[in-house]
């Protein structure tokens, strides 16, 4: 199975009365609102799942993924991505070819798909930038 992302969204239309607010004033920074987002969507029943490099469906353990991509774009068409595992698991191939416009589509759906999550469940990273453009679909820095 070539490499793949996917979030399956939570059936869910906001958080449980009872999840804390995690958001502070000082937390706008990408990351955090990633984190305080994603928090949110697993509190309310989305789950995500991963798979490629031999593996149809990878792991997350409770720290997190043990593994790391990087992307080299050696033609304009293709994206080469490198997998490095920190387990010892071993990715077999270790590098995957794909071409440019597909790989583009599926992470530019996994963000559309994560901001639109963001906002069914009412957390509160979903107003934050980048989310709101995401979710209509406009993804250039600016």
């Amino acid at each position: 199975m070539p490499f793949s992302v996917t979030l399956h969204p939570p059936a869910a239309t906001s958080l449980p009365a009872d999840r804390e607010p995690e958001l502070t004033d000082e937390e706008h920074d990408f990351a955090s609102l990633v984190i305080v987002g994603a928090g949110d969507l697993a509190a309310a029943g989305a789950t995500a799942s991963a798979g490629g490099f031999g593996t149809d469906s990878w792991y997350f353990g409770p720290q997190g993924l043990e593994r790391s991509l990087a992307f080299a774009f050696p033609t304009p068409d293709t994206v080469t991505v490198t997998c490095a595992s920190r387990t010892d698991w071993t990715p077999s191939p270790a590098v995957e070819h794909h071409r440019y416009g597909a790989l583009r589509a599926q992470l530019r759906t996994l963000a559309q798909d994560f901001a639109t999550a963001l906002e069914t469940v009412g957390s509160p990273a979903a107003p934050h930038a980048p989310f709101p453009a995401w979710r209509e679909g406009r993804f250039d820095p600016s």
